[in-house]
């Protein structure tokens, strides 16, 4: 083999390589969740519009919304609210289904869980649920088991909000904590 057949290989390979983009790491895991949040909340603004709209029913809905950057999110299942006295509480049981969904030079394919409860009266209490599995392309490759979940809570003049889980078989935590005579956080991924 010559010299130039070998260089050629060597580029042929390196090429590969960086067209194949990155596995999730402890140090890339936050920008695969990053891109994957960006895209879950666009498509929760084209929902809520939606629904406020009419377009769509609550209690069964069905929103094809486009990612920033090409794609799209199906999301299906159902949103609730309701006010009993002085405590008005809201939720939401949805799926999101990405089918080649940009964002941020990640493109993403699979199915997340997501749900959300929520309950105010004198103070506040939020839960947020994902669950799912995603095959990421682009920027970062490979898939990525997701399994989170974040609360928060208000209650006269103190609050706090954490998250715990794992992204990508990473463990991910942080908690803050805020009140009248000052803040905390503890951060972990």
């Amino acid at each position: 083999m010559s010299q130039t057949h070998t260089y050629r290989i060597a580029f042929v390979i390196a090429a590969l390589v960086l067209a194949a983009g990155c596995a999730p790491s402890a140090d890339n895991v936050d920008e695969i969740w990053d891109s994957t949040s960006l895209a879950l909340s666009d498509a929760q603004t084209e929902v809520a519009t939606d629904v406020a709209l009419g377009t769509t029913d609550s209690a069964d809905l069905v929103v094809e919304a486009s990612c920033e950057d090409g794609g799209s999110i199906t999301v299906s299942g159902s949103m609730g609210s309701a006010s009993i006295l002085d405590t008005v509480s809201a939720s939401f049981d949805l799926k999101a289904d990405f089918h080649a969904c940009e964002s941020e030079g990640v493109t993403i394919d699979g199915q997340l869980d997501w749900a959300l409860s929520a309950e105010v009266n004198e103070g506040a209490a939020v839960r947020l649920e994902w669950t799912g599995d995603l095959d990421y392309s682009g920027k970062y490759v490979g898939n990525c088991v997701i399994d989170m979940f974040a609360e928060a809570a208000v209650t006269g003049t103190s609050a706090s909000v954490s998250y715990e889980g794992t992204i990508c078989g990473f463990d991910a935590s942080a908690s803050l904590s805020a009140s009248d005579s000052g803040a905390s956080v503890l951060a972990g991924l």
